[in-house]
């Protein structure tokens, strides 16, 4: 099978039962965290998996929506799980590894030694093609997984450049 498609067919199951309402949907989120966990999938996969729990926790928690937000969130989700190439997937890689880390975009300027405005339009989107030294200063002060920075590359349209590793 497609490394690309590995996991995509119990996520789409997922999303069909909650879809059809067969399923609520905080426990399909659990068990989303549980396919994550799962050592069985490609580390590439899982990390789209925790990129994209984690833009859904940051901005939209599922305790505090009403249940046809649950229902359209937890689609959202699985949808940027299995559609690596959304820009959403790829963004969420970014502010995941700064969440780790605890950092802001000021806080990872600083670290990059850039500037903070710079950085902060990368983040939230407003950049769409930043200049291949400042994504590899991206990649580097993130500590990025080769996986992960290849998803950043190819949302930017950056081809590899192997001197980040």
């Amino acid at each position: 099978m497609d490394p690309s498609h590995v996991g995509r067919l119990p996520l789409l199951t997922l999303k069909h039962k909650v879809t059809m309402g067969k399923l609520e949907p905080v426990a399909a989120y659990q068990e989303i965290e549980a396919i994550g966990n799962d050592s069985g999938y490609p580390n590439e996969f899982r990390a789209r998996v925790f990129a994209a729990l984690a833009r859904l926790d940051e901005y939209q928690p599922l305790s505090t929506a009403e249940p046809k937000l649950q229902v359209k969130a937890v689609r959202n989700l699985i949808d940027r799980i299995v559609d690596p190439a959304s820009p959403l997937g790829a963004l969420a890689i970014v502010k995941l590894a700064m969440k780790r880390q605890g950092l802001n975009s000021a806080g990872l300027a600083d670290k990059m030694h850039c500037d903070r405005t710079t950085v902060y339009r990368i983040v939230d989107g407003t950049t769409k093609h930043p200049r291949v030294a400042i994504l590899n200063a991206f990649i580097k002060a993130l500590d990025l997984l080769p996986e992960q920075a290849e998803v950043l590359r190819e949302h930017f349209s950056i081809q590899n450049n192997s001197a980040v590793f």
